[in-house]
């Protein structure tokens, strides 16, 4: 006998208060599976139990983390050097077209940004920055900084990228 949902839902089609005794197959999962961005955990735990006839069973679940975090932060002596500001986006190989963008002020750096992990997952930082105008009559350059990509991306791990200047 094969059934996906949840004891009460088994006991209403079944007509029933119990299970059948055999090996049965225990999940919890909270949040969207597929879904990346800022507030976008996802928790994963499952387990088998087996029931046998006029005991009671109970078994223990643990949900842990199904997807990787990345964060993007600048030290104050980038903000300094870079004081026309930043511009860091954040792509993932699961939602290409959705970038996560950090800058010194939009209130997402230093944030973990939950993305998909797995053996075929990868995520991409690029960007540019602008140093202090040299001079007033002289427009600023925006900086070009070289993409960094990471494969396989692993659930469970957090991924931190700080953005630093060398004195």
């Amino acid at each position: 006998y094969s059934f996906t949902g949840t004891v009460g839902q088994y006991n209403k089609n079944a007509k029933r208060t119990y299970l059948e005794q055999g090996l049965y197959s225990a999940e919890v999962m909270w949040g969207n599976a597929e879904t990346e961005g800022t507030n976008a955990a996802h928790f994963y735990g499952q387990t088998g139990v087996q029931i046998t006839p006029r005991t009671h069973s109970s078994e223990n679940i643990t949900a842990t983390l199904s997807k990787a975090l990345v964060r993007i932060d600048f030290t104050d002596e980038f903000k300094g050097y870079f004081a026309n500001g930043a511009e860091i986006k954040l792509a993932t190989s699961s939602n290409p077209d959705a970038e996560f963008v950090v800058t010194y002020d939009n209130g997402n750096a230093g944030k973990p940004y939950f993305v998909l992990a797995g053996d075929a997952k990868s995520f991409t930082i690029s960007g540019k920055a602008t140093k202090q105008h040299p001079a007033t009559h002289i427009q600023a350059t925006p900086i070009e900084f070289t993409p960094i990509s990471r494969n396989d991306v692993v659930a469970h791990k957090l991924y931190t990228y700080v953005f630093d200047v060398n004195n």
